[in-house]
């Protein structure tokens, strides 16, 4: 009769020794850790991120002042383009 051949994925077959794929695993597993590392690359913070985040709050406040300012004008600008809209209609 022939032997049986042992299909468990053990830790131990994936030795050199044993399995000789195993230094094509190393491989990749080098070469994800790699982009990984490529892919983590710090960001400095733009102006304005650091300008909203800043401890000081003068200059906080000025941001979220300018900010809402900024997003009422649109909102006033967004109206009266939509009130030419429909009076065009």
């Amino acid at each position: 009769m022939p032997e049986a051949v042992n299909s468990n994925n053990s830790d131990s077959s994936l030795l050199g020794a044993q399995n000789p794929n195993a230094e094509i695993i190393d491989n990749t597993n080098k070469i994800a850790s790699e982009t990984t590392l490529k892919n983590k690359i710090v960001k400095k913070k733009t102006f304005v991120e650091r300008w909203k985040t800043n401890r000081f709050w003068i200059i906080k406040g000025t941001y979220y002042f300018l900010h809402y300012t900024w997003v009422a004008v649109m909102a006033v600008g967004a109206f009266i383009a939509w009130l030419i809209a429909m009076l065009m209609v």
